[in-house]
This record gives C-alpha cells, structure tokens and sequence, in this order.
C-alpha cells in the first residue's frame, strides 16, 4: 500500500501567524514535524498548503528541505487532501497538523500496521478523540475520501474526516483507543502563544533529541509544566 505523510498547513494562523515557521528552540516548527514524519514506517512526505500567496514561504520551506509541496484550496481542505492524494497517487494518506510538533510517532505506525493488516476506510484517534490534542492520528484511503468528498457539505469540508465521523455507518472505522481517557484533554499543539512557551519549556527539558523523544515523556513533562504554573 502507497501511504504517504500529508503535512497539512497555512501561515495565516489568527492566534499565532505563521506558527508554523516560527523560530522554536533554534528551528523552525515544521521541522520538527518533518524529524518526527521521518521515522514513520513510510519514507514519503508531503507537505500540503494552499494557492494563496500568503503561503508561499511554506512551498519555499519545502523545496529548501526537498519535500515536495503540493498547494490546493484553502478552506475546503478535504479537496485539497484528495487532490493532493491523487497527485502523488497514494493509497492512502495519513493526515499530520502542521502545529503539532509532538505527534506520536508510535501512534502513527500503528495506526499504519492496522490499515495494512485489516484494510479499513479511516484509522484514527479521534472517534472519539482518545489521545492528547496536538498528537491526533487520521489514516485515510484515497477511495473513501473521494466517496466522502461527494457527500460532504460545505461546512464539514474545513476538515477531512467530520463527514465520515457524522456518518460512521457508512464507513469502517477503527480508532486507536487510550486505557487513560484524561489524556485526550491535554494540549500539545501550538495553538496560541502560551502553547508557543509551554513548547519551549517542553523540548528545553526532554531527556533525548526532541524526534525521538515518545509520547509518555512528553505527557509527564507536560504536567510538570502545568504544576508549575499553577504553584506561581
């Protein structure tokens, strides 16, 4: 099976612009991503933004990396993600946020051994969410996201899977589920910048290289971070 890393992201954050070429400890974020998409049971990544100009750095990241860049609609991502899976003729695509430097690598290679091993229609962790925000695993075949992609309103195209989520019957799904249910309330994406700081403080404390640095570790560190927020 063709699965290939789909890097989904815009420059024009409201929160945080261009959040995802900011300076983070000496990189920028999207190269995080890409240390962490590198690992994956896969050796084929995209990264995936819109036409408008005001994404243009994105494509230059790109080629300065030599990942391909693939550029589509802006607010009907679910077109872009099938346009861009039929573009780079994928099987299937796994969906990666570009504010989230601390997607689980584990996760995600899991989430691929299940699509080899049993064929579904989506792999995920978001039906319902099971892991922290920030590390959310979507793996999608090319076929059911044309089949969603006729069906979907206008409103639920802002993201692939919403569709599918609302019509399950219609689908197989298999979500990756997490024995601890108050890990999906944590946040580790980059949404603003107290998310931005807590990052910081985050990869200034892992114990390894922040690539390889797994899931767990960053979760305790995490609370560790919050600890000390709320003791000052």
């Amino acid at each position: 099976m063709n699965i290939y890393v789909v890097i989904f992201a815009r420059m024009d954050s409201k929160r945080l612009p261009g959040k995802a070429l900011l300076d983070l400890v000496g990189k920028p974020v999207l190269d995080y991503i890409l240390d962490r998409a590198k690992l994956i049971k896969t050796n084929k990544i995209i990264i995936a933004t819109s036409s408008r100009n005001i994404d243009d750095p994105l494509e230059k990241f790109a080629i300065s990396r030599g990942i391909d860049c693939y550029r589509g609609p802006f607010e009907n991502v679910l077109r872009r993600a099938l346009l861009c899976s039929i573009k780079i003729s994928a099987d299937a695509i796994i969906r990666v946020c570009g504010d989230s430097p601390f997607f689980s690598v584990e996760l995600v290679n899991q989430a691929i051994e299940i699509m080899q091993k049993k064929s579904p229609d989506i792999v995920t962790t978001n039906y319902p969410r099971s892991w922290p925000i920030g590390t959310s695993v979507e793996l999608v075949k090319k076929d059911s996201l044309k089949n969603i992609s006729k069906f979907a309103t206008d409103d639920e195209r802002e993201h692939i899977l919403n569709y599918a989520y609302k019509n399950p019957t219609k689908y197989k799904i298999i979500n990756i589920d997490n024995k601890n249910k108050n890990e999906r309330t944590i946040n580790l994406s980059l949404d603003d910048k107290e998310g931005y700081m807590k990052a910081e403080w985050l990869i200034k404390n892992f114990s390894k290289k922040a690539e390889v640095t797994k899931l767990d570790e960053i979760i305790k560190l995490n609370n560790n971070f919050l600890n000390r927020i709320n003791e000052d």
